[in-house]
């Protein structure tokens, strides 16, 4: 599925590390922090759906394996997918470390 405007992949595009969506291991009592991202992404979605009539195209890589590799080209990976409406960054430590690639 398309934008809702022609010209665009997505509506909305979420860039961040999947190091910070990975569930934290529990020692007895509820780990705060695991999959927040994903959380986050899906409170958005329910909340456009309930706001727009339109179906908006949200992008939000869940698949760890699909990650990009220090040998991808970045650029041409998300060339079409960068084609959207709207940028989200999660903005973290991990994702602002100089020492990963991505």
């Amino acid at each position: 599925m398309a934008s809702i405007i022609p010209g665009y992949e997505y509506d909305i595009f979420i860039s961040y590390r999947q190091k910070d969506n990975q569930p934290r291991p529990s020692y007895g009592w509820q780990s705060k922090g695991g999959r927040w991202v994903s959380e986050f992404v899906e409170a958005l979605k329910d909340e456009l759906e309930s706001t727009f009539k339109e179906e908006i195209n949200v992008y939000f890589d869940i698949n760890t394996h699909d990650g990009m590799l220090e040998t991808y080209d970045v650029d041409a990976s998300l060339k079409e997918k960068l084609k959207c409406l709207i940028f989200v960054p999660v903005v973290s430590r991990t994702y602002c470390d100089p020492k990963s690639f991505a």
